[in-house]
């Protein structure tokens, strides 16, 4: 079994790859309401993940090491960072093929 360490180390990752993603070629700051990249399959992977390896809390964890990789890639390159509640209203487009139970239990704990 993988460590939650080693969950939230990839899902920091993610979100700083997201970041870099968001971020705008041409130097124009990027706007978290059109150019930044909601939490994405692979965050809810390694969120599920936790959720069915050690618990809710965990996969709270997880997602907030996505939102903390995303926030300091993003502040490195003067974009704008993104906010919880922009996490939290995003990340059911990205729990595909997670039971409906699992889906409301993640949802309510973030």
């Amino acid at each position: 079994m993988i460590s939650l360490n080693h969950l939230i180390v990839r899902a920091q990752r993610v979100g700083q790859h997201a970041a870099d993603l968001a971020h705008l070629a041409d130097g124009d700051l990027a706007a978290t309401e059109d150019d930044a990249q909601h939490p994405g399959e692979d965050t809810c992977r390694l969120a599920l993940e936790a959720y069915r390896s050690f618990g809710l809390e965990e996969a709270n964890a997880v997602i907030r090491g996505y939102q903390a990789g995303y926030n300091a890639r993003a502040s490195e390159l003067g974009d704008f960072v993104v906010r919880w509640i922009e996490i939290k209203n995003g990340i059911s487009w990205a729990l595909h093929g997670v039971s409906e139970e699992e889906t409301w239990n993640i949802l309510a704990a973030l």
